[in-house]
Formats: C-alpha cells, sequence, structure tokens
C-alpha cells in the first residue's frame, strides 16, 4: 500500500510524507520531506538533499493537474523510500487515447534522461487539465501499463 500527504502550493504539489507498507512481510517504510531543512530522511536512516522540484512516485502522477507544463521539457527529482532521482520528460507528440468513457487526445511525453533504469512515457489530456491518462513504464525485464478507467469530480469541492 503507497499513500501520500502534503501540501498543494502554486507551484504544484509538495509532498512532506511518502510511505510504502509490504502485506508480503509487513514492511513499512517511509520518506519525510523537511522542506524547511532541505533534507529528505529515508528507510534506514538515510537522507537525502531537497532540491525544488521534488515530488514522491504518487505526487508525481498528479502534478501536471496541478501546475500543467508550460515548455516541451520538465525536469524534477523523485523522491522513494530509499533514494532521490532525476529525471526529465520532453514533449513528443499528441496521440488519440481510448479509455473506457470515450477517446481523448493526449500529450505523449518520454523520459529522456535522468538517473536509474526505468523508461517511462506518459500521456497527459489537456481537455481533462492535464490528468495522466495512460502511462508505461519498463525496466528492462517487465514492462508495465497503465490506462485511467473512470474519473469522478466532487462538484462540492469543484465549486469551491
Amino acid at each position: 500500500r503507497l499513500t501520500s500527504s502534503g501540501t498543494i502550493t502554486s507551484a504544484g504539489l509538495q509532498p512532506d510524507l511518502y510511505t510504502a507498507e509490504r502485506s508480503s512481510d509487513g514492511r513499512h517504510e517511509a520518506a519525510t520531506f523537511d522542506w524547511e531543512s532541505g533534507i529528505v530522511l529515508l528507510n534506514d536512516d538515510k537522507t537525502a538533499g531537497l532540491e525544488l522540484p521534488t515530488f514522491d512516485p504518487l505526487a508525481v502522477l498528479w502534478q501536471f493537474y496541478f501546475a500543467p507544463p508550460d515548455r516541451d521539457e520538465a525536469e524534477f527529482n523523485v523522491a522513494t523510500t530509499r533514494r532521490v532521482y532525476h529525471s526529465r520528460f520532453h514533449r513528443t507528440g499528441v496521440e488519440s487515447v481510448k479509455l473506457s468513457f470515450g477517446e481523448v487526445d493526449a500529450e505523449v511525453w518520454e523520459r529522456t534522461a535522468g538517473d536509474g533504469n526505468i523508461t517511462a512515457r506518459v500521456w497527459l489530456a489537456p481537455s481533462l487539465h492535464y490528468v495522466m491518462v495512460k502511462m508505461r513504464l519498463s525496466n528492462g525485464r517487465l514492462t508495465g501499463e497503465a490506462l485511467l478507467d473512470s474519473i469522478r469530480v466532487d462538484e462540492t469541492v469543484a465549486q469551491q
């Protein structure tokens, strides 16, 4: 089970705590973001420096909803419970994505550089305020793909 909590700022999401719980062995790991001191506390009492922008793996999925991209390149750091890595994404085009509730045009973004061995391609839908409607991740051995199945807006919250 993964959880993320933090603050919505004018620049998008700013995580405070990211946790990963494994049901198979009961392990609980966390990354705690201390923005005042510029340090993220990782699992096994490790620390790493925080540079803006840094997200956790869940916050980065929603970042562009809160702060839509205004250039063809996006650079940021992602802090997991064990380390911080750097990513650079580049907008490569537009594709139509078929979802359970209809087709949407989506901007395709590819990871072009960064630490680690994960390749990533994400599809952001401008008509849905840049919600990620599809993603494909690969580490060389395995490839996983996810599609947005549904989306619900709480009208009361949306009107505030």
